[in-house]
């Protein structure tokens, strides 16, 4: 049985943008392939909405982080960006 290639889903970042400086807590948003799970720093997921949208708040502590973001289809293909950023204050 043939089944064709399921290709990884596309994943954009719309905020926070790498290498901000910001002020926590921050909003991590942008557009994955519907019917994903997102999932943020191993521990948080998110079931974007129809469109593939997502967003949510997220706590840091002062100082440079990354915050890593997986979109993994039903399938198990994924896609993962890391985003550099820098905390000033809560």
């Amino acid at each position: 049985q043939y089944r064709p290639a399921q290709p990884p889903p596309k994943l954009s970042i719309s905020a926070p943008v790498t290498n901000s400086v910001l002020s926590s807590p921050i909003t991590v948003e942008g557009d994955t392939q519907a019917g994903s799970i997102v999932e943020i720093n191993k521990g948080l997921k998110i079931t974007p909405d129809s469109t593939g949208h997502f967003a949510t708040k997220l706590t840091f502590d002062n100082g440079e982080t990354k915050i890593v973001i997986t979109s993994t289809t039903r399938f198990g293909r994924s896609t993962t960006k890391t985003i550099p950023i820098t905390i000033l204050s809560q």
